[in-house]
């Protein structure tokens, strides 16, 4: 399952999300985008909907690097949170 971050501080690397994000379980890819503002954005993807799960409430509204972050379900996972059988959602990408 993958989550956005915002509200990252622009000092921030890919290897400093990776670490905060293991605390809870595996990361499959940690990833940073430029949002029209010129803010960092982030996105962690973790196999294991449980971890990612934890690690939303874990780091929802948690301080890192003196900034207050935002941690939510990426809307691409959205569906497969609300009950969608993840395997068929992985085949129409693919198809």
């Amino acid at each position: 399952m993958k989550v956005s971050i915002s509200n990252l501080p622009a000092e921030l690397t890919e290897n400093d999300l990776l670490e905060v994000f293991k605390a809870f379980g595996s990361v499959t890819s940690v990833t940073f985008v430029a949002e029209s503002d010129g803010e960092p954005k982030g996105f962690v993807e973790m196999p294991s909907n449980t971890a990612t799960l934890m690690a939303i409430i874990g780091l929802n509204g948690s301080e890192l690097k003196g900034r207050k972050i935002r941690v939510r379900v990426a809307p691409e996972s959205r569906q497969s949170v609300a009950g969608a059988d993840p395997e068929n959602q992985i085949k129409r990408k693919v198809a």
